[in-house]
């Protein structure tokens, strides 16, 4: 994926670590792919800065579109991130494995028969 010349300070004015909810909640909407893929890059900082029930309530359903976007680059970018987003989760205790074993393994596991080669390898 060759990265279009839009600055990170613009994808950080969008998705900033401290942007609010609504402001992410915004912005993983954004028409524009490279927004989304900003989102995507950022959820493990936003998790580990809203801890584990508002990730649940509000970070979880946003992972749930990405890794299902139209956009094979947004899908691949939301799987490179369900590592990090272990780590988070997993820093959490007994509460967050449950995240990881009910919610984001089955998002990897529901990308192996992705239509794109690229979001396939990746997983």
């Amino acid at each position: 994926m060759e990265p279009r010349d839009k600055s990170s300070s613009d994808i950080g004015r969008a998705i900033g670590i401290s942007a609010t909810l609504q402001e992410i909640d915004k912005a993983y909407r954004n028409k524009d792919v490279y927004v989304r893929i900003g989102v995507a890059r950022r959820l493990p900082e936003i998790v580990e800065e809203i801890k584990l029930q508002a990730s649940k309530d509000h970070i979880l359903p946003i992972i749930d579109v990405l890794v299902s976007d139209d956009s094979p680059e947004v899908r691949e970018t939301m799987m490179e991130q369900v590592l990090p987003l272990c780590g988070v989760f997993d820093s959490f205790g007994s509460e967050g494995h449950v995240v990881v074993s009910e919610y984001l393994l089955p998002a990897v596991i529901s990308r192996l028969s992705d239509r794109n080669d690229d979001v396939c390898l990746f997983v």
